[in-house]
């Protein structure tokens, strides 16, 4: 579904991104590069801090319900799947996403989207710009698994097995 503004945009669970700034690009064929600002705005996190690691990258907002109602099973997955490294990008306003990852207490880094969400996404396999979007990607940052919409038990161990197994 393309993104919305509006009424609109919280029923459909998308988002436009508002980071100006940060960067999502594709490194060579397959393998995928991303550079983005954390929530605080203190850092930067690439995925190539993430050498010979299998990465999930799950991307959300909070004015989306199963982003919401997914954010404690990601939490947990996190902690039974420590060989993974979890990346969220929120998609909405940085205080509101501060906030709600505090709330959650999640425990990986948050990341702010880019300003334009439809490149990042496309890239990542989400040709219908929808959320919650999860990307599992293997340890050459390789996209492996996507699903879109809410991860439940059985999609995390494929994607988990498929993304160790590469």
């Amino acid at each position: 579904m393309p993104i919305l503004t509006g009424t609109i945009r919280r029923l459909a669970c998308s988002a436009i991104f508002i980071c100006a700034g940060c960067t999502a690009v594709a490194a060579t064929p397959g393998r995928m590069e991303l550079q983005l600002a954390t929530l605080d705005g203190s850092a930067f996190v690439r995925l190539s801090d993430f050498p010979g690691k299998a990465v999930l990258i799950n991307i959300w907002d909070t004015e989306c319900p199963a982003c919401v109602m997914e954010t404690p099973f990601l939490n947990a997955q996190s902690r039974i799947y420590p060989q993974v490294q979890f990346l969220g990008i929120a998609t909405g306003d940085r205080v509101t996403s501060i906030s709600f990852s505090r709330q959650f207490h999640v425990s990986y880094p948050q990341l702010q989207a880019p300003h334009d969400p439809s490149g990042l996404l496309r890239r990542l396999g989400d040709p219908r710009l929808g959320l919650p979007f999860t990307v599992m990607l293997d340890a050459g940052h390789r996209v492996c698994a996507t699903r879109l919409g809410a991860v439940d038990a059985n999609w995390m161990a494929d994607a988990v097995r498929k993304g160790s197994s590469r």
